[in-house]
């Protein structure tokens, strides 16, 4: 339409770091880019040995096994034999329960996320609850205020809207129609 119209089109070249977050995928790298230092940004948490950075009020279990970058915002509580592993972010209040596995999530602020829980990749909307022994896997997101059910699984690309809640041992899949049927 501007060029039927013969209209002006400007272009803009920016110096630094730019991540177009219009994607899940895109969203997460953002993520993933600030903590491994490749964007400046100033986190409002205390920097610890390892790049982990702690907000006020959060109690770390101290056989809790964190390796960084890792963040874990204000007023969290991390569990016994729970593993964060690099690129897990978490937002404040959030409870993480006792051997929950989490690797590169991105959690919103005030979720709770039971005993035995496993976590990939994946993006959790505030306010939600994931149930003990429930896998998220990489891709996934799962929206705000949502409840995950005991031993659910919610597989990679799976979108949740929000306020819905999983059946505990449900299993979510994303299924894929082609001309003839599904994938």
């Amino acid at each position: 339409l501007l060029l039927e119209r013969n209209d002006p089109m400007f272009g803009y070249v920016a110096e630094g770091y730019w991540e177009d977050v219009g994607s899940l995928s895109s969203y997460r790298q953002a993520h993933y880019d600030i903590l491994d230092g490749k964007v400046k940004v100033e986190l409002p948490y205390t920097e610890h040995e390892g790049k982990v950075w702690i907000g006020e009020g959060s109690i770390v279990s101290p056989s809790a096994h964190i390796q960084g970058p890792v963040v874990i915002g204000h007023n969290c509580q991390i569990g016994p034999n729970v593993t964060l592993s690099p690129g897990t972010v978490l937002g404040d209040n959030v409870i993480v329960g006792e051997n929950a596995s989490l690797k590169r999530p991105i959690v919103w602020n005030n979720v709770y996320i039971g005993e035995d829980v496993s976590m990939r990749g994946c993006v959790i909307g505030k306010g939600t609850g994931v149930k003990r022994g429930a896998t998220i896997l990489e891709g996934a997101i799962v929206a705000n205020e949502c409840v995950v059910g005991e031993n659910a699984m919610i597989r990679p690309e799976v979108k949740v809207w929000p306020n819905k809640t999983i059946e505990a041992g449900a299993t979510l899949n994303v299924y894929v129609q082609k001309a003839h049927g599904f994938a």
